[in-house]
């Protein structure tokens, strides 16, 4: 192999600085090495052969996305992926990001900003969060919301471009009032000849100290058959684990202390949350274009399971609906220009509830929840284009979707009294637990001062499926100024859901104030 010609691939094929292998292997056919002069120095010397090589890089996707942008009638980005598992990102959901006018949320639910997530979990376009989702531009979604699949539950090795539509066309099925995410998998005839291609990867949690795998392996192949026509044949699988940690500290609710414009917070609070997510794609295809290449017919099967169990330690502040937030004995709160508290020992006094209780200490909830969210679906369809003429082309589509949801969530909390050292003035609070005055250091140790609180529980058990069907018609204008085509069709859908979810069961257990 010639020097420039080395020098070559050592300029253009592309690498990834990561733990892991992958690897993709493409039918090949012989060539000459050329390097301006004939490939052999000496006459009568062997030609020196070669393996085929194919030098790509990125650029080749960043103009795959142009050309989707430019020849689309409405408004719409991509992120593509000429290689094999080479999307950016561990999730669907933060490739999409990547897209100009698109944000993800970094918390496991819009509502509920104490749980952070390390991987994004709601899509937002230019603002509004009601967009819809699409697999091959077909329907798709969750049991869970009912109208989109949760994006992070999508493994983004078996995806080969991610398109976001930001404005709604008569083609697009109605709905995706922010916009409409389609996740398009990888076709057996995209490629000619046979391909396999795989790859390893391992991811370090730091606070987590574990290590965990990611596997995918993807084969097609593709024939010309005796008869015309090509036939192909593709399957590919991915199965990925993570494991994090995310840690937090929270100040409760301010309030004015005794109409004075000094304004103290209840308490504080810490909590440490670990994630296990387990996620397990496969994808398969069947496909054959007749020689001519008028007609066209295409079945896919994909199927995505996501299991995401969660569970963390909590310290939290439990005041009266009312509290008189004071100083621990003995002790001032410091407070900034504005009037607002700097640092101090946060107590109560609440002696007055029944005996055995400290005279002052503000209440802080100790708790346990544990959740485990289990997510399948599966979409099987049918395709078949048909170009009568050069005039005429047709569209028929035959899609089935099932989907189900398991969530179990429990809380157990208990109860103590104790005092909160909170500062301030760094860059995040500094927050110690201190038993209340007159008490030792061994008060917080002894179970006889906590007290079971409460429990919480709360259960869903959804499934859906849907039945679509769908035909489209387009004709060219051939010699018109004024109007390129005209497409029109028809498409009829039944979608039945069943949603079984319990309200969030909150009991006391032991009632302080009732002794």
């Amino acid at each position: 192999m010639s020097s420039e010609l080395k020098e070559l691939q050592r300029a253009k094929l592309p690498y990834h600085i990561m733990l892991g292998i992958s690897a993709t292997t493409l039918g090949a056919t012989p060539v000459f090495a050329q390097t301006g002069q004939d490939a052999s120095a000496d006459e009568g010397e062997e030609d020196a052969i070669l393996e085929e090589v194919i030098v790509t890089g990125m650029r080749g996707s960043l103009l795959s996305s142009q050309n989707i942008r430019m020849t689309s009638d409405t408004i719409v980005d991509a992120v593509t992926a000429e290689d094999i598992g080479a999307l950016p990102d561990r999730s669907v959901n933060e490739v999409l990001q990547r897209i100009p006018g698109v944000a993800i949320s970094r918390f496991a639910a819009a509502d509920d900003p104490d749980h952070f997530a390390s991987e994004g979990s709601g899509t937002v376009v230019r603002g509004l969060n009601f967009v819809r989702s699409e697999l091959n531009g077909r329907d798709i979604f969750t049991a869970d919301n009912g109208q989109a699949l949760g994006f992070n539950s999508v493994s983004p090795e078996l995806m080969g471009s991610v398109q976001v539509f930001k404005s709604q066309s008569a083609d697009l099925i109605e709905g995706g009032i922010g916009g409409t995410v389609n996740l398009i998998t990888r076709k057996p005839l995209d490629k000619q000849g046979s391909m396999f291609a795989w790859s390893v990867e391992a991811n370090y949690g730091d606070l987590r100290e574990e290590w965990t795998p990611g596997l995918s392996a993807l084969y097609s192949n593709n024939w010309e058959l005796s008869s015309g026509g090509t036939f192909g044949f593709l399957v590919s699988a991915a199965y990925n684990e993570l494991k994090t940690r995310a840690d937090g500290s929270l100040v409760a609710d301010w309030l004015d202390r005794d109409g004075s414009g000094l304004y103290v917070p209840t308490g504080a609070g810490v909590r440490s949350t670990e994630y296990d997510r387990e996620r397990t794609g496969l994808s398969g295809a069947l496909q054959w274009e007749s020689a001519d290449g008028r007609h066209e017919a295409t079945l896919e099967f994909f199927r995505s399971t996501f299991d995401n169990s969660w569970g963390e330690h909590v310290i939290e502040p439990g005041p009266d609906a009312v509290p008189t937030i004071t100083p621990a004995p003995g002790t001032e709160f410091t407070f900034d220009d504005n009037g607002l508290f700097e640092s101090g020992i946060i107590s109560e006094s609440v002696g007055w509830r029944y005996d055995g209780l400290p005279l002052d200490g503000t209440r802080n909830i100790v708790q346990r929840r544990t959740n485990d969210n289990e997510s399948t679906t599966s979409d099987l369809s049918l395709n078949y284009k048909w170009a009568i003429n050069d005039q005429w082309r047709t569209n028929f589509d035959l899609q089935y979707v099932d989907s189900e949801v398991d969530i179990y969530d429990i809380s157990v909390q208990s109860a103590v009294y104790m005092d909160t050292y909170l500062d301030m003035r760094g860059s995040t609070p500094t927050i110690t637990y201190l038993p209340p005055a007159g008490y030792d250091d061994g008060y917080l140790q002894d179970p006889a001062n906590h007290f079971w609180r409460s429990i919480m529980d709360h259960e869903t058990d959804n499934e859906g499926d849907e039945i679509a069907v769908r035909a489209d018609a387009e004709y060219d204008f051939e010699g018109s100024n004024w109007a390129r085509s005209i497409r029109f069709g028809a498409r009829v859908s039944e979608r039945e859901q069943t949603v079984l979810r319990s309200t969030y069961n909150w009991g006391a257990v032991s009632r302080e104030w009732a002794n």
